[in-house]
């Protein structure tokens, strides 16, 4: 699996891409929500548009991530889904917890918008690359 990490403002979007076959491969996606939260950013978009699908073992880490952001008063949101991903999310019913759907743009003006008022820990645009091996 590979995480690139893409801050823009106080909100960092994590593009997940690779093949996640068991438990191990995501536990570096939940680490990585873990240590933006630890240095204050709360507001996390992932996107999916590279995913074929995701499994139990990825569900349970966007659960987690999502009380992990929502425990600090932020938000954990998820873009670029296809059509396997968006069933899986209906049938689990998480597409009535998560922000799903439209577009990364859109999601970080959401995000942005609400974390206005929260002061954070960068103001810049980065991009950082995590690559696990499988």
């Amino acid at each position: 699996m590979k995480i690139r990490e893409t801050m823009i403002g106080d909100v960092a979007i994590l593009s997940v891409s690779g093949q996640i076959t068991s438990g191990p491969d995501v536990a570096p996606l939940k680490v990585q929500i873990q240590s933006l939260v630890k240095v204050g950013v709360t507001e996390v978009v992932v996107d999916l548009a590279e995913m074929e699908w995701i499994g139990s073992a990825m569900i349970g880490v966007l659960v987690s991530g999502f009380v992990t952001t929502r425990a600090v008063g932020g938000e954990l949101r998820l873009v670029g889904g296809n059509k396997k991903i968006a069933e899986v999310l209906r049938v689990t019913k998480l597409n009535t917890v998560f922000h799903t759907g439209g577009k990364t743009e859109e999601a970080v003006k959401n995000a942005m918008s609400l974390s206005v008022t929260k002061p954070g820990p960068f103001d810049r645009h980065s991009d950082r690359v995590l690559k696990v091996a499988v």
